[in-house]
Order: C-alpha cells, then sequence, then structure tokens
C-alpha cells in the first residue's frame, strides 16, 4: 500500500506555517521581531510559539518615558522580568521658551527639573529592587534627561536623546523621522544650515547645568543591575556628589560606560570609587567648541589643572589592579596614569588597556613620547592577560595611536597616525615592547605603521579611522560627534 504524498509546504492558500522546519520558523519570527513594525508586539498572541520569540524581543529593551516609570510594576509581570536585559529611563524636562533661551536655568527650573529626576529615578529603583539578580545575562541601566527645547534654539545641530532623533542603533526599513532640525533660523545664528555666530556663553552653560540629586539618596539599593551606561546626549552632568549616590545604589555593578562633559570647574572632575565588583569601566570626557568658547570665557588665569590631571591618573592607576579592561580617554594623560603606577604592582585580570595622552600630539616631542611607550611596556610585562593596549591622541586635523595587540598567537604594535611615526625612531620602544611580546608568547613582535589619509574634522575622525582594539566610546556617540562636528563650524560668510 502506497503512502500518501508529503503536504506541499506551498500550495494555492499560501504557505503552510506547520510545515516548514521548526529552525526556519524561528529565523522567520525573529526577523518579525526585530522590524518592530507597527503592532508587531501582537503577534505574540497567535500562537505559543510566537509567543516564546515575540514576548523575549518585546521585553529584551525596555524604553521608559516619565510616564511610564510609574506602570512598570504593572507593565512587566514577576514571570517576565527575567526577560528585561535593557533598560532606558529617558526623561523629558519641562520646556522653556526663546526669551530664557540664551540665559541660564533659574534656580526655580534648575530645581523643577532635578525633583522631576529625583522621582523618575526613586519609582525606577522602588520597582526593580525586587528583581532577581542575573550575572549571567545582565540587567544594562540607561539613563537619559533632556528637554525637547535643547535642541530648538541655538545647539539645532545638537543629539539629546529625543524620540525623534535619527539612531544608528535602531534604524529600521520603515523609520521616518517625526521632524527634520529647522535649516534657518537667524535669531539662533542658523542661516541655510550653516551656523553663523558662536552661541551666548550662558545659554551653553543652561544646556551643560549640573543636577544634584539630594533626595535620591532615600531609594534603594538595586542588585538586579549589572551595567550602567550614560551617553554623552546627556548634556546636563551629574554632580560628583550625584554620581557616587547612584553608583552607591548598584553594588552589583559588572561594568560601567561613562560619557561626560568636560567643563571648566574643577569639582565636576572628581572621580568616584566604583564599588569592587566593577571590571569594566570605560570613561570618555567630550567637549567641543561650544564648551572651549565657555571655559575661555570664565577661565582663572591662575588655575592650573596638571595637580588634578595627576591626582586623577592616580585614581585609574590604582583602581585598574582589580579590573578586566579599561579606556579612560581625555579625562586624565596616559603619562599620569604610568607616573603612578608602582614596580611592584601586577594586574591579574587586565585585558585591555585604552588611554589618551598629547604626547602622541603631531607637535610633541620625540623624546617625551619614547619615554611615555617605554614607562607603558614597562607595566605591560606586569599584566599576563593583557591582549590589547591602546594610546592615543584625535583632534581636528590629526590623530595618532600606538598599538599593541595580540592576535592568533602573535604580538605586533603599529603606529597609526595622520603623519609617517616609525617607531624605530623612538628610542628604546622597540626593544621595551620586544620585552613584553616575548614574556607573554616567547617571540618578538611584529611591528608596522600605517599612514592615516583620511580628513580629520573632528576627534570623532579621529577614532574612527584610528581602528582601536579597544572599545573608548559606544557607536551611537561617536555616530553622534561626527554629525555634530559637520554642522558645527562657523560660517561667517
Amino acid at each position: 500500500m502506497s503512502s500518501s504524498p508529503p503536504l506541499p509546504i506551498v500550495n494555492e492558500n499560501g504557505v503552510n506555517w506547520s510545515l516548514i522546519p521548526s529552525e526556519l520558523r524561528e529565523m522567520i519570527l525573529k526577523a518579525i521581531a526585530r522590524c518592530k513594525n507597527p503592532g508587531w508586539g501582537s503577534h505574540a498572541a497567535v500562537s505559543k510559539e510566537w509567543q516564546s520569540v515575540i514576548e523575549v524581543e518585546n521585553f529584551r529593551r525596555l524604553k521608559l518615558r516619565y510616564e511610564c516609570v510609574f506602570q512598570l510594576e504593572h507593565m512587566v509581570a514577576p514571570e517576565r522580568q527575567k526577560l528585561v536585559r535593557h533598560i532606558w529611563l529617558n526623561i523629558g524636562l519641562f520646556d522653556y521658551h526663546c526669551g530664557n533661551c540664551h540665559i541660564r536655568e533659574t534656580r526655580y527650573s534648575r530645581e523643577s527639573n532635578n525633583i522631576k529626576i529625583e522621582t523618575a529615578l526613586g519609582r525606577l529603583f522602588s520597582v526593580i529592587c525586587h528583581w532577581p539578580w542575573q550575572p549571567e545575562k545582565g540587567l544594562k541601566l540607561e539613563l537619559n534627561a533632556y528637554s525637547d527645547s535643547d535642541s530648538q534654539h541655538f545647539f539645532q545641530h545638537y543629539y539629546i536623546g529625543a524620540e525623534h532623533e535619527e539612531n544608528p542603533e535602531e534604524w529600521r526599513p520603515n523609520f521616518v523621522l517625526a521632524r527634520q532640525l529647522p535649516a534657518h533660523d537667524p535669531t539662533h545664528g542658523w542661516i541655510d544650515d550653516q551656523r553663523v555666530f558662536v552661541p551666548p556663553t550662558e545659554s551653553i552653560w543652561r544646556l551643560f547645568s549640573a543636577m544634584f540629586l539630594t533626595g535620591f539618596r532615600e531609594a534603594p539599593r538595586v542588585a538586579a543591575v549589572t551595567s550602567l551606561v550614560i551617553r554623552r546626549q546627556l548634556r546636563r552632568c551629574f554632580s560628583p556628589f550625584t554620581l557616587q549616590v547612584l553608583l552607591d545604589k548598584l553594588p552589583c555593578l559588572l561594568e560601567i560606560s561613562y560619557e561626560s562633559w568636560r567643563t571648566w570647574n574643577e569639582d565636576w572632575k572628581e572621580i568616584f570609587f566604583p564599588s569592587v565588583s566593577v571590571k569594566r569601566i570605560v570613561i570618555f570626557e567630550d567637549t567641543n567648541d561650544d564648551i572651549t568658547t565657555a571655559m575661555n570665557f570664565y577661565a582663572d588665569p591662575l588655575w592650573d589643572s596638571s595637580a588634578l590631571d595627576s591626582q586623577i591618573g592616580k585614581v585609574f592607576a590604582d583602581r585598574s589592579l582589580q579590573l578586566e579592561q579599561l579606556a579612560a580617554s581625555f579625562m586624565t594623560d596616559a603619562r599620569h596614569f604610568f607616573h603612578h603606577c608602582q614596580k611592584s604592582w601586577v594586574w591579574p585580570r587586565l585585558q585591555s588597556l585604552a588611554l589618551t595622552t598629547s604626547l602622541l600630539c603631531s607637535t610633541s616631542s620625540r623624546e617625551g613620547a619614547a619615554a611615555l611607550l617605554r614607562a607603558a611596556a614597562k607595566s605591560a610585562l606586569n599584566m599576563p592577560k593583557l591582549h590589547a593596549m591602546a594610546l592615543w591622541y584625535g583632534a581636528r586635523r590629526e590623530a595618532c595611536a600606538v598599538i599593541y595587540k595580540i592576535k592568533a598567537g602573535t604580538a605586533s604594535i603599529t603606529s597609526r597616525s595622520t603623519w609617517y611615526m616609525d617607531l624605530n625612531h623612538y628610542p628604546g620602544v622597540i626593544t621595551a615592547w620586544n620585552n613584553v611580546s616575548f614574556k607573554a608568547l616567547h617571540r618578538d613582535i611584529h611591528v608596522s605603521q600605517d599612514l592615516i589619509q583620511e580628513v580629520i574634522e573632528s576627534h570623532g575622525d579621529a577614532i574612527h579611522y584610528l581602528r582601536l582594539p579597544c572599545t573608548v566610546i559606544g557607536p551611537v556617540s561617536l555616530w553622534q560627534i561626527r554629525r555634530e562636528a559637520a554642522r558645527s563650524r562657523i560660517n561667517a560668510n
């Protein structure tokens, strides 16, 4: 007796879903979830199979506005808490009109915004403090706060984290910008999409004001959060006190990514001491022409930042002994870091290290750069797990990095810059790094030079073309820096 022929997967009525191999069905469902077309989450109601895939994607990343935190407890049932891997709390602050855009925030406005941020953070922490700790999966907490007015006046080229903004991380085929940035606003210095004058200094400090969240001290501690992310799009910086309190509330942190802004007041340069659980730290201190203008306007000619920079270098050096990864960009110079490293120190866990240094500027002395590179090699001898170190510098029109890397059983040291930098002409550098290679792999080091020929318009371009082996800034933030720099040049014609 002959058996019946198998049912075709495709017939005149379409595709027979049940006959598609399960692996292929899962791939299709994941593709649907990634597209996130309007109403995509409702597909989870089709069947348990669909629910198991779409629900995971639906809860994987929660984007919470101020209003959402008060509904979070009901939005995420206990059985779904383990599905959440990323919470982005994006707090909309109060708007301000054109009559106030050129002056600093009033005390009332500043306190009102601080209270709103405190309330949202406090409510969020009161909910997720009951969530389970899952170190093998992790829970990332990302924080941002902005006013829609921030990018409607002088700073129309700034990315602030608003919902209407472009974001390469969330691009999808059906994505359309809700609105385009205005291209012609002479009152605020924009003519035909060109910036024609520098904003008033007080308007700059309005945007980069500090947040003092004194009431947040009463919030509960949250063990579930293992990663904290604060991107450069948060223009309003946390005060050192607030940042310290925030970190104290997260006792199980494993990694910190903090992109701060350079300001003229040394109070903002205080360094926090994260808990001993932290394994990976990425610190990036950003700046731009606006910040430089404001700093120069208020600068104290008698103030010398070198002592403070040295102190910060010591803090990073001390902290690096317990870390697996450290990247500290522009907040201190690599020479201060290595100056405070002791001969007896051993870094048992450190796998990658990235530091900036002005000694790799094209106008710096070769002797100073050579001394730094030899000091770095001396410390690297006591980093048994090190597989990547990058010392670099980036600014408009120049970029330079010296990169040590172990890959496929071979150690290499590469100079990559906008000018030809031959490490053989830097006294003792090749010998010092050859000792590092021989201790790690029992073989000589490979030496190479790369010349960057592209035009460097910003430190963002420098990072892009240097191709650093270590993460020094988030990809979205790097994209924003390059986009902002392209529109920020003053055109006085």
